[in-house]
């Protein structure tokens, strides 16, 4: 992620927030000599608004009280705002399954744990039921999310709006978010509005759960690949100028060299950023770079790689976009 010389830290293709106890640092992309900050602070909250797909608000001149929100407490600000929002329209319920020891019957009977736990009382049934209430795993990811974020270091004014929404919760039983699946979280119905709100709460969880060991002082760190993150900002705006008769492919990869060694045979792919397909077959191929061609010309090195891509994939056209 960086580099550390005399009096000094240099930070390599990663952008976003590091912040160690009080002390935050906001790290930005840039591609010329401008030190434009609230540009390219706009620049980026709008690349990751389109590449992950949540709406991610720059703070304007009508919101003078929020202009120096940290990008941690933008998101941050996104996600109560998702929540507030899901509370306004009523929380969703669904059925879970509990195993519980209670004084009167209900459901199916655990034999072997009711003769564990009631061998001496006779008032008790430990058994097994279905119950419908908000204890479903979106409201739980929810409800830990806000009190992780409650133990950071925030503004006031969104400490207590962390606070407040965390308050208007139902009583829920703690759950450990950090084993969730979250690619295997399913919504239905009465859930697929919580997309957003998950959505975010993933990235922070991602990002910002602290580790099993902690030190001295809380760190924080919300970070993004620039090469990765333009990678896929340019893929889903090409999605959506597609023609319909065009396929965007992100994952495409072939075999471009080939050996056998001691009878294990090895293989070496190529994949490149963007294939885009025309009826059938390879009609671009594309490799994106986020940096300035010195002089506006390019690198030997990117276009030997351009022109490996055409011949693999047997491409009419290459682009190299910086």
């Amino acid at each position: 992620y960086l580099r550390c010389g005399r009096r000094r830290v240099h930070f390599n293709q990663h952008v976003g927030l590091l912040q160690v106890g009080s002390i935050g640092i906001e790290i930005l992309p840039k591609a010329d000599r401008s030190n434009d900050t609230e540009k390219w602070r706009a620049h980026l909250l709008h690349m990751l608004a389109v590449a992950t797909e949540v709406p991610i608000e720059s703070p304007s001149a009508a919101h003078l009280d929020v202009r120096d929100q940290t990008l941690l407490e933008l998101f941050i600000a996104q996600f109560v705002r998702a929540v507030q929002q899901l509370q306004r329209e009523g929380l969703a319920r669904g059925y879970r399954v509990v195993r519980e020891n209670r004084p009167t019957f209900r459901g199916r009977l655990c034999v072997t744990e009711h003769v564990r736990e009631n061998v001496v009382r006779k008032d008790r049934f430990y058994v097994e039921h279905a119950t419908y209430d908000h204890a479903i795993v979106p409201n739980l990811v929810l409800h830990q999310t806000l009190a992780l974020l409650g133990r950071l270091s925030l503004s006031p004014q969104l400490t207590n709006e962390v606070q407040r929404t965390a308050r208007a919760f139902p009583d829920l039983p703690p759950f450990d978010v950090r084993r969730l699946r979250f690619d295997r979280l399913s919504l239905g119905r009465t859930t697929t509005r919580y997309r957003r709100a998950l959505r975010i709460a993933e990235m922070l969880w991602r990002n910002v759960a602290p580790g099993p060991s902690a030190g001295a002082a809380p760190l924080v760190a919300l970070l993004f690949d620039m090469n990765k993150l333009w990678e896929s900002y340019v893929a889903a705006l090409a999605r959506r100028i597609a023609l319909p008769s065009t396929t965007i492919r992100t994952q495409a990869r072939r075999a471009f060299w080939r050996t056998k060694i001691e009878g294990s045979q090895s293989v070496r792919s190529l994949k490149p950023d963007l294939v885009i397909e025309r009826k059938g077959s390879v009609d671009w191929v594309i490799d994106t770079k986020w940096k300035v061609p010195k002089n506006g010309r390019p690198d030997i090195a990117d276009l030997r790689q351009v022109f490996a891509y055409n011949q693999i994939f047997k491409s009419p056209h290459g682009m190299l976009l910086y």
